[in-house]
């Protein structure tokens, strides 16, 4: 119930990749157990760099509480943006590969106010730089 608010699932959480519990107590405002539950199953996982998978996996990687797409040091989740479906790298793309523009992202946002704000160009701009998608 907790995870729906935040606009996320169970599935979602499974494919995220940090290992810090308060993370997910402070962002998500999951119970610690939870939370300890989620970062013990992430230290398991064998995170391998973007250069070194394919484009599908590029692609279906979750864009929030990700250790590889950090702005300024910290992972990121934009409630908003989650709640309008923006979960994946797959949805910042479009289908030739480029990064879709500011009028895509405000169309599919549902609460569009302050989406300026909460427009991370410096992240998103990273992510993409580190895709590993040939066109």
């Amino acid at each position: 119930m907790i995870l729906h608010r935040q606009g996320l699932n169970i599935d979602y959480i499974i494919k995220t990749n940090i290992n810090d519990y308060k993370i997910y107590m402070d962002k998500l405002k999951l119970p610690k157990f939870w939370s300890q539950v989620f970062a013990s199953l992430n230290e398991c996982k064998d995170l391998r760099p973007f250069s070194s998978t394919s484009n599908y996996h590029f692609l279906s990687a979750p864009i929030w509480f990700n250790n590889q797409f950090r702005f300024k040091n910290k992972p990121i989740f934009l409630q908003n943006w989650a709640k309008s479906n923006i979960l994946y790298i797959k949805d910042l793309l479009d289908n030739n590969g480029q990064l879709v523009n500011e009028n895509f992202i405000f169309n599919n946002l549902i609460n569009k106010q302050n989406w300026i704000r909460e427009y991370p160009c410096n992240a998103i701009c990273d992510i993409t730089d580190s895709a590993p998608i040939q066109t």
